[in-house]
């Protein structure tokens, strides 16, 4: 019974030091142990020693969870920045008239596409950087499953954090494209119009000089 009480079956040396037990009239327990003095200052200090690695990893894994935490809330500062952007060209595309010439409709197709290129460029990053973010604590909890770990639940959380972001970002930027495609094909419509305005301008200019 005091074997495995005291855990002897984890320490083989211990097993074969002999280790007596004889009960005190106080009723503690004294023993006699005939290994050597290193086997039994192995022993007892074998507990601290186990209690000290889980503080380190404990440690370790803490100080993982709050970087990983602040990389989160970088995504949410860039998501942010993204949803201000969108709101603020949204709004400008919707006021946006149709011009009256082909040179200021070549200007603004042209600078609202730099202006969308922009904020594609925003998503990619931000969605790459979830992507990594993501394969990182998956690895994380990758090596504690390895190391007969439990899994933290702030790794969880962050996990489940972080997948719901990028599946928010990429349906925000599937929104965003479809928005702009129509944008963009009612501005060359207008384009192509105003060309073909041109060009018949040129020709009744022409027809009146021959005339």
């Amino acid at each position: 019974m005091f074997r495995n009480w005291f855990g002897f079956s984890h320490f083989p040396s211990l097993q074969n030091s002999s280790i007596r037990y004889h009960s005190s009239s106080g009723g503690y327990v004294s023993f006699t142990c005939k290994g050597t003095e290193g086997d039994l200052f192995d022993w007892i200090r074998r507990p601290k020693i186990i209690c000290e690695e889980n503080d380190k990893n404990y440690f370790i894994r803490r100080r993982v969870d709050y970087g990983i935490e602040k990389e989160i809330e970088r995504m949410k500062s860039s998501a942010r920045v993204i949803a201000e952007s969108l709101g603020d060209f949204g709004k400008c595309l919707r006021e946006t008239e149709l011009p009256n010439d082909v040179q200021t409709t070549e200007k603004v197709l042209e600078m609202q596409q730099h202006e969308r290129d922009a904020i594609k460029e925003d998503f990619r990053i931000s969605i790459r950087k979830g992507l990594q973010l993501l394969r990182q604590v998956r690895q994380t909890e990758e090596s504690s499953i390895i190391d007969h770990q439990h899994p933290s639940p702030c790794s969880l959380q962050n996990i489940a954090a972080i997948e719901r972001m990028i599946a928010q970002l990429q349906d925000t930027e599937k929104s965003f494209d479809t928005f702009w495609q129509k944008h963009r094909l009612r501005l060359m419509s207008c384009l192509e119009l105003r060309r073909f305005e041109d060009e018949f301008r040129k020709v009744k200019k022409n027809e009146g000089i021959f005339k």
